[in-house]
């Protein structure tokens, strides 16, 4: 969607969490260990909830935050897991997505990264 149909009420978010700057956030944060995984988290929930306010679908979504993911990922020396870190962040796509507006975050485990 281009950026001009986006409300004015929505665009700083849109800016805020554009595809590069989640890239860069996800890539900064797993740069030196340890991983700082609320912060991690906190990124990508923002980047899920404002494409989900946006209207993107949910497939889309899932598709853009795993391929972002990747590339940054694979674009540094990352010395944590990028297939647990990929997987991860996968999983709190869906659970951002899903969740109702008036339900907190859900709480999961997460694993040790270096």
């Amino acid at each position: 969607m281009p950026h001009a149909e986006i409300p004015r009420s929505q665009s700083h978010a849109y800016e805020r969490v554009s595809r590069d700057a989640l890239g860069q956030r996800i890539a900064d944060l797993v740069a030196m260990p340890p991983v700082q995984l609320d912060l991690l988290r906190s990124a990508v929930c923002d980047y899920v909830s404002t494409r989900k306010g946006i209207g993107d679908p949910p497939e889309q979504v899932l598709a853009q935050v795993k391929s972002i993911a990747v590339l940054a990922l694979t674009s540094r020396d990352v010395r944590a897991d990028a297939t647990s870190l990929v997987e991860q962040v996968v999983r709190w796509c869906i659970d951002e997505y899903y969740r109702r507006a008036d339900a907190p975050a859900v709480e999961t485990p997460e694993p040790d990264y270096p």
